[in-house]
């Protein structure tokens, strides 16, 4: 499995979850959808968001309630992409949702791996088998192959960005 391909799944997943089409997280432009019910959604979220902002590095992806676009267009297109999940900016997100009954609540960070890193990195072992080829799996029993003593894998966003990727942001309490 490639990167691209990781990066279409995730994708994919998260405009299932939002009501969203995939194609809306490689826009340059935010995009904001009204939130829904949505089957094949991730079976613990619950739905409709009342603000869900979205992120894979050049735009955010908002599924929000109706009552919420406004608030939410606006605050999304105040500031840039990289700065919308810090404070204090997300304290003026808060601050409008809560004359609203609503505040922010959970926040996480989704890291995708970089296959191609993985693929590099150089694994000698007597269980396993160095391999070059980035179309070759390394294979251990476990599923997960050892390391040598002082050595680990890195784990970097795709692309080298060092902005990351993945969802962040849960405004529904």
């Amino acid at each position: 499995m490639t990167n691209q391909e990781i990066l279409k799944i995730a994708m994919t997943q998260s405009a299932i979850d939002l009501c969203a089409d995939p194609a809306d997280f490689e826009k340059d432009e935010n995009v904001v959808v009204i939130s829904r019910e949505s089957v094949g959604a991730r079976h613990y979220l619950k739905l409709p968001f009342s603000c869900q902002l979205v992120s894979y590095g050049s735009n955010v992806v908002a599924s929000v309630l109706p009552e919420f676009r406004e608030i939410t267009e606006n605050y999304i297109d105040k500031y840039p992409v990289e700065h919308l999940f810090e404070t204090p900016h997300l304290h003026t997100l808060n601050d409008a949702l809560m004359k609203r009954g609503q505040q922010i609540c959970f926040m996480a960070e989704y890291f995708l791996p970089d296959v191609e890193a993985l693929y590099r990195q150089v694994v000698t072992s007597d269980h396993i088998a160095s391999t070059k080829s980035l179309g070759a799996p390394l294979r251990h029993a476990d599923g997960v192959p050892p390391l040598p003593q002082g050595e680990a894998y890195e784990w970097l966003p795709l692309g080298g960005s060092s902005r990351g990727a993945g969802e962040r942001g849960d405004s529904k309490c």
